[in-house]
């Protein structure tokens, strides 16, 4: 069963459900064990808390049943794409 679907996921109701799906995160692990990668394009812990933390200030900004697959490009802060999920 989907926690996306309210009627049946048994969460009180107005809870959204989201999924958090990120290409590459800047983390001392990724860091280490990927030395030559291009880390310009991976999203920072500070960038994806920021965004969870802006989702709970006004919950209406987050979609509830969707993946957010986070993208970054070299220079631009991380977007959070919403997605349906399969």
């Amino acid at each position: 069963r989907s926690l996306a679907d309210v009627e049946t996921s048994g969460l009180p109701a107005g809870t959204k459900t989201i999924g958090i799906a990120p290409i590459t995160l800047d983390t001392p692990q990724n860091r280490e064990a990927m030395p030559d990668a291009d880390k310009s394009t991976w999203a920072t812990l500070d960038e994806v808390s920021e965004q969870i933390e802006a989702w709970c200030s006004d919950p209406s900004k987050a979609e509830s049943g969707k993946v957010y697959i986070i993208k970054k490009e070299s220079g631009s802060k991380a977007v959070f794409d919403p997605t349906t999920p399969l």
